[in-house]
Formats: C-alpha cells, structure tokens, sequence
C-alpha cells in the first residue's frame, strides 16, 4: 500500500490508496485543491474546514450528475441510432441522404459531448 501526502485548502492530508494509484489521487486532490480555493475567493471571511470540504463535495456530486445525465443522453443517442439503422429495409436506404446528415449530426453531437466530459475530468 502506498501513502501519498496531499493538499487541500492549504492543509495537508496523508491518505493510503493502491499501489499505482498515487497519480489518480493526487489528480483528484488537485481538483479539490482547486475547488476549494475557488470557494475560498469568492467568500469575504474564512470558511471553517469541514464546510468547505462540503462544499467541494457538493460541487463534484453536481458535475458527476450532469456527467451522469449526458452520459444517459448520449446512451439514449446511440440506442436510437441503432434502432433506426436497424429499421433500414437495405444497406442503400442506410445510407440516403437524409439519414447520413442525421447520423452524422449525431456523430457531431456524441463528440461533443465526450470532449465536454474529458475536459472535465482532465
């Protein structure tokens, strides 16, 4: 087991995880980090700790839940666009004009929002 030192809101924290999961960690602490000095910005007096740990912690349970939320969309997407191409009568009527601007813009879309929750998460 590995023991990795982090900070957040200028404190510092000695957690165990995983041997090879010290990066992951630290990323995560980063974004805490990151979170959490935000808040403290943003507020004209000092927040106790515990609060503000909260705070971080309902910030990220937002984002994972308007992650979740596109992740269901995008499941939606994709169900929808095997559903249609599994309707086609022949591979030529796959592939009309119609249909191919709607996948493609689809494809687009689904894209779209991959790179929204990599950027997220990075």
């Amino acid at each position: 087991m590995a023991e990795v030192s982090i900070s957040i809101a200028n404190r510092q924290y000695l957690l165990g995880c995983g041997d090879g999961e010290e990066a992951g960690l630290t990323a995560c602490a980063q974004k805490m980090d990151g979170l959490a000095q935000a808040i403290q910005r943003r507020m004209s007096q000092p927040i106790p700790e515990a609060r503000l740990l909260v705070m971080v912690g309902l910030m990220l349970a937002d984002e994972l839940a308007d992650t979740e939320a596109q992740i269901r969309s995008a499941k939606k997407d994709a169900a929808k666009a095997r559903d249609l191409a599994d309707s086609r009568q022949s591979p030529a009527d796959m592939f009309s004009e119609e249909a191919e601007e709607h996948i493609a813009k689809r494809i687009m879309s689904i894209a779209d929002r991959i790179e929204r929750l990599s950027q997220r998460f990075n």
